[in-house]
C-alpha cells in the first residue's frame, strides 16, 4: 500500500537540533541479512532536511505534507537498478494501492513504474494496481479501520450514500 519502486536513505525520528526527523548518512530504510541495501540519498542534509518539511508544512511537521522532500530528492539524483526493488523476486500475492494525489510521495508514478517492471521482467507473482485519483497516504483494509473506529465506516456510509 501507498508502495516506493525504490530504496529511500535512511531517517532518525527523535529530537537533533530541533529538529524532529533528519536523515542518517550511510544507512538505508531497508536492509537484508543486516546489510543496508543501495539507496537513493535525500538531497537536503540536517538541519536543511527539516526546515523544507516545516515550510512545505507551514510550520506543523505533519510528514504527511511533506512531498517536495521526496519529489525533489528523485529529481536530483538519477535512480540506477541497483536502488530499485526487485518486484520480480516476489513469490505470491502483489496488491499495489495508491492515490496520484497522495502528499508525501509519488505513490501512482511508483506504482506505474512496478507495473511496468513486472511486464518487461519474468516474475512468479499474481499482482493487481489500484491507482485513484484521490486518496492519502495510508491506505487501511476496512477491517482494521472498523477495529480502530468502531462505527466509522457506518458514518462514512450515511455521509457518502
Amino acid at each position: 500500500m501507498t508502495p516506493s519502486d525504490f530504496v529511500w536513505q535512511g531517517f532518525m525520528q527523535g529530537n537533533k537540533d530541533g529538529c524532529k526527523e533528519w536523515p542518517i548518512e550511510g544507512e538505508s530504510t531497508l536492509s537484508w541479512h543486516g546489510k543496508p541495501l543501495d539507496y537513493m540519498p535525500f538531497v537536503y542534509k540536517h538541519p536543511d532536511y527539516w526546515k523544507v518539511i516545516e515550510q512545505e508544512t507551514k510550520g506543523t511537521g505533519n510528514m504527511l505534507c511533506s512531498r517536495k522532500l521526496f519529489d525533489d530528492s528523485e529529481k536530483a539524483y538519477n535512480l540506477t537498478e541497483k536502488e530499485m526493488i526487485k518486484v520480480e523476486n516476489i513469490c505470491g500475492k502483489l496488491c499495489l494501492i495508491g492515490a496520484d494525489d497522495d502528499t508525501l510521495w509519488n505513490t501512482g508514478k511508483y506504482i506505474r513504474r512496478i507495473d511496468e517492471r513486472l511486464k518487461k521482467t519474468p516474475h512468479k507473482c499474481d499482482y493487481e494496481v489500484l491507482v485513484y485519483k484521490y486518496g492519502t497516504h495510508f491506505v487501511f483494509p476496512e477491517t482494521l479501520i472498523k477495529l480502530l473506529v468502531p462505527g466509522f465506516s457506518k458514518i462514512c456510509y450515511e455521509i457518502y450514500f
